[in-house]
């Protein structure tokens, strides 16, 4: 059974993009398929292959979405989480201010989508393969 305090504990790791694809694997092991992360309010919902749904409320801060857009902004500020220069928190702020406001993690395809607020696909990317995790 797919709790939230066992997808919390994952998350509590995580400190900067880098360690993204870590947690993923992890998401994994305990029979995760995907979760979406709405930027707007902070909230997460995961799923399984159960279709169950657990959400995770506020895991970010709420975040006012800027309407238009700017793809090539978010793939620098996307790079820069990555490479490990800017935490969750100031990525979410960045990111809502480059236009996003929800991405999809898929953990069957590898990869992760990122949408506008009209809904718009602006980014989209395979999620690294890493070693299992410890």
């Amino acid at each position: 059974m797919l709790t939230t305090k066992q997808i919390q504990s994952f998350f509590d790791t995580i400190h900067t993009g880098k360690d993204f694809p870590y947690i993923a694997a992890k998401l994994k092991t305990i029979g995760i398929n995907g979760y979406t992360y709405l930027v707007s309010s902070g909230d997460s919902a995961f799923y399984n292959k159960q279709d169950e749904i657990r959400f995770l409320p506020g895991r970010g801060i709420a975040r006012n979405i800027t309407p238009q857009a700017d793809p090539a902004r978010f793939s620098h500020i996307l790079r820069t989480h990555q490479m490990g220069k800017i935490d969750f928190t100031l990525f979410s702020q960045q990111a809502a201010d480059a236009g996003i406001n929800l991405w999809v993690v898929d953990l069957i395809r590898m990869n992760v989508s990122y949408f506008s607020l009209n809904g718009y696909l602006l980014h989209e990317e395979t999620i690294p393969v890493v070693p299992f995790p410890v």
